[in-house]
């Protein structure tokens, strides 16, 4: 991670939600491991966490600017093609309103690097009671716009956080 600490990230993810849309943000606060990377950082698991100063900033960041986000625990698979309607239902009994591919593998590398890593996840399919197939329509892309824009001023901010106030000048 060459010495930087603080990582944000974009991603997207399945809406597991049956109240969620195309284009909707998803602030991750947690994510479950069923894939094999978080298992080859650490033995610690299945489920990881996002920092909470990070995920604070962005919460913040995005009500600031009038967006809304839906935080929660993602569930992520290195096998999408065996995202069953069994294992669905199991995944939103354990609490998470969206699926995806790398942010548990995000966590856990940041955790053994003691780093701090939080970002956003725009729905771009829903996992329903059909797959409904979403990144390819106009609502999805506007919600990348929406969480880049809330990815941008949050990093502006950390950024203005980690200045030294005495003008610039390094201490």
């Amino acid at each position: 991670m060459r010495g930087y600490r603080d990582f944000l990230f974009l991603g997207s993810c399945g809406g597991l939600d049956t109240d969620m849309h195309i284009g909707d943000i998803v602030l991750p606060d947690e994510a479950i491991s069923e894939e094999g990377t978080s298992k080859l950082y650490t033995s610690s698991g299945p489920r990881f966490s996002a920092d909470i100063e990070l995920t604070k900033l962005l919460e913040s960041t995005a009500e600031e600017i009038g967006m809304a986000v839906r935080r929660g625990t993602v569930w992520s698979t290195d096998a999408p093609f065996r995202e069953t309607p069994a294992k669905i239902r199991k995944f939103r009994r354990l609490g998470a309103i969206g699926v995806d591919m790398e942010t548990s593998a995000l966590f856990a590398v940041a955790k053994v690097r003691r780093a701090r890593m939080a970002g956003l996840l725009v729905v771009s399919d829903l996992l329903h009671d059909e797959w409904i197939i979403g990144w390819n329509r106009r609502a999805y892309r506007r919600g990348e716009d929406k969480a880049r824009n809330v990815l941008q001023e949050a990093a502006i901010r950390l950024a203005d956080s980690l200045k030294p106030s005495n003008g610039g000048r390094p201490v």
